[in-house]
């Protein structure tokens, strides 16, 4: 059966890579970020609709269909997905895999887009009791849980191959800016 579903997602990815996405992602929403020049961008977020991967292969799953491992530029990008991930949390496992890790497992404020290696730069809103860094294992970054729906910043083992579902995201930047848009910083 893995076989077959395999087999179709290359077809399908030949042929058509916006509906290979929409039959093996489901899209939960977009957030709009005005850039420095006179398009809006506009970031789209998926999850998968069949299947739950490691965090190591959550980022090569979502580069592989053309996108990214889910990050934030601003709080208020991350308050609106918490807001996506709560109306679509029966597709969503305890954890949802998104990018992120820290380099030194002893902060709550030290943690990076591994995916562009930058500093993130607004206060993560932590899971009661996270980040525990448990066994010095837990350096990525998940949301979680589905359980409570509240979908707060937890860490979790890079490595392990505990399996959930993933966030990736891909940006549109064709449309352009109107006059009603509040630009957010990017």
């Amino acid at each position: 059966m893995k076989f077959l579903f395999k087999f179709f997602t290359i077809i399908l990815i030949i042929f058509s890579d916006s509906l290979c996405n929409e039959i093996v992602f489901k899209k939960i929403g977009s957030y709009n970020i005005l850039d420095t020049t006179t398009l809006k961008v506009t970031k789209n977020y998926y999850v998968p609709r069949y299947f739950k991967a490691s965090w190591i292969n959550a980022g090569l799953i979502c580069n592989f269909y053309g996108m990214k491992f889910a990050q934030f530029d601003v709080a208020e990008e991350f308050e609106s997905v918490r807001q996506m991930l709560k109306k679509y949390s029966d597709i969503l496992t305890e954890w949802t895999h998104i990018d992120g890790i820290t380099l030194t497992g002893k902060s709550t404020n030290d943690w990076y887009w591994s995916h562009i290696e930058r500093k993130i730069r607004f206060p993560l809103r932590w899971k009661s009791g996270q980040p525990n860094f448990y066994k010095s294992k837990q350096w990525c970054l998940s949301l979680g849980s589905k359980t409570d729906k509240d979908f707060y910043f937890n860490d979790i083992e890079c490595s392990g191959t505990a399996e959930h579902k993933f966030l990736c995201q891909n940006t549109d930047k064709s449309g352009r800016i109107s006059p009603g848009d509040v630009p957010h910083p990017g």
